[in-house]
């Protein structure tokens, strides 16, 4: 896990994989609702062995813009590399404090329960 300095709880763990655009508004206090986010899941395999489970966090809009699917599976770096590009320029960082104390966080409790079912092994 990266840290971060955060203006308001000095140092800190980060929350990744979410959209700069939904961590933005976050930070600001706008409310946002599970009806409007949607998550990604990407598995990473070695052979087939899954290796490691990340999940992204991203809005309808974008999801439906860039046309993707709920699940990718990632065999080989060939698979990988279009994902990075998709998903290299749209996603951000909050500190894990702030997503915490986010005000509307019931708002977005079966969207934040998605994200964080990899957390747990």
């Amino acid at each position: 896990m990266g840290l971060i300095i955060c203006n308001k709880h000095g140092k800190q763990g980060i929350a990744i994989n979410i959209q700069r655009e939904i961590c933005e508004k976050m930070l600001k206090g706008d409310r946002l609702h599970d009806d409007n986010l949607a998550e990604v899941k990407v598995l990473y395999f070695d052979s087939d062995e899954l290796l490691l489970d990340m999940n992204y966090v991203v809005t309808n809009t974008l999801k439906e813009q860039l046309k993707l699917h709920d699940v990718y599976e990632v065999r080989e770096d060939a698979d990988e590399e279009p994902l990075s590009k998709l998903f290299s320029t749209k996603m951000g960082i909050i500190c894990g404090q702030c997503l915490n104390e986010y005000e509307y966080k019931a708002d977005i409790q079966s969207t934040l329960a998605a994200y964080r079912s990899n957390w747990v092994r």
